[in-house]
């Protein structure tokens, strides 16, 4: 999202403002936009990187790792926001949609922000959105970061960011923390259900005709959606799910897979676990075995020796393939060779 002159101007789609190939880093940026804009400030708002960044998401695990490790995933999913520009929070104080806990942390120049307990926005509520605020400042409370430093503030506090006259480049990690987590799982089974289209084909459901007379029956569209809907959230389903919210460390939305690999996985490869502290998770499903890693999941056959072979990776040692295929001569080479692709697609393994 692009937002100019403090949020009088703002572009969802393509905009030639918007970051190029030959911009090549965030300062050659601000210095094309700044020329073009002939002095009128910006904002550039980059959600959800880290599905097409693994570095980021990688950052974002590393950073929240003892967090989680200590208290527990908050209740439900983490993104990540990237602001750029020179200009304030464009659209005024206020709570973040998803009742979020941020760790904002400035890339490049400083950042200031600029807080109100939400008692006094109840108190106030004309505060609400509200870009000039300075017969309030008082009442509020600032903090200040630089690179190296991150400002963190709860779910609870409005808040808003500060002018400076200097670039700068932050990032939010966004936690959202909800108390009653079934609007997310709705979200979830809505996200499991795929896509319908085409699935209820009717523009409309059966007027009942003589419903005191005759037994009501159930539409046969609201039937389908109900098999959809029992499906969703079958256990099987939402373990599923859940082991791919673990792997992916809560993220809502965790790195893509690789489309190709520049080196694919063969019988004389060495690979290993990329991060011991982050290990392959597996879990049986009635005939098959489920494998998460980094967010993913990929469903296979069951067979106990696909369970060690995880168990050996997990192990953070340096494998060999020909070892594995040597060792584990119940499984076809094939299946072992496209297993560790997979897994070296979402990056859970490396070659060496």
């Amino acid at each position: 999202m692009l937002w100019l002159d403090s949020g009088k101007e703002k572009y969802y789609t393509d905009h030639p403002l918007y970051p190029r190939i030959d911009d090549k880093d965030f300062l050659s940026y601000h210095q094309r936009v700044s020329e073009i804009l002939e002095g009128k400030n910006y904002t550039l708002i980059i959600n959800r990187l880290e599905a097409q960044n693994f570095s980021l998401w990688n950052f974002g695990r590393d950073f929240l790792y003892e967090l989680y490790k200590n208290v527990g995933f908050n209740k439900i999913g983490t993104v990540t926001n990237l602001f750029i520009g020179n200009c304030k929070t464009p659209f005024g104080i206020h709570q973040d949609f998803e009742k979020d806990s941020v760790f904002h942390i400035p890339v490049i120049g400083r950042k200031g922000m600029r807080f109100w307990p939400k008692n006094y926005i109840e108190d106030h509520p004309n505060l609400t959105k509200k870009e000039e605020y300075s017969n309030f400042i008082k009442d509020s409370i600032l903090m200040e970061a630089e690179p190296g430093g991150f400002i963190y503030w709860p779910s609870e506090l409005w808040h808003c960011s500060e002018k400076v006259d200097e670039f700068s480049v932050s990032l939010a990690l966004a936690l959202t923390c909800k108390k009653n987590i079934l609007t997310s799982l709705l979200a979830l089974i809505a996200k499991k259900s795929g896509n319908t289209t085409g699935v209820f084909p009717k523009d409309s459901l059966p007027f009942p005709k003589n419903p005191h007379k005759n037994m009501l029956t159930i539409p046969e569209e609201i039937s389908l959606a109900q098999n959809i809907i029992q499906n969703a959230t079958s256990e099987v389903s939402i373990l599923k799910e859940w082991s791919k919210l673990v792997t992916g460390f809560n993220f809502t939305f965790p790195p893509e897979p690789l489309e190709a690999l520049i080196n694919p996985i063969s019988e004389i490869s060495e690979v290993s676990l990329t991060n011991i502290k982050f290990p392959i998770i597996c879990i049986h499903i009635e005939v098959d075995i489920g494998i998460a890693a980094n967010g993913h999941f990929y469903q296979i056959n069951y067979s106990s020796e696909i369970h060690k072979i995880i168990l050996q990776i997990n192990s953070g040692k340096k494998i060999s393939v020909t070892n594995l295929i040597q060792t584990y001569k119940n499984v076809q080479k094939n299946i072992i060779i496209d297993l560790l692709t997979w897994l070296n697609r979402v990056r859970a393994i490396e070659i060496l």
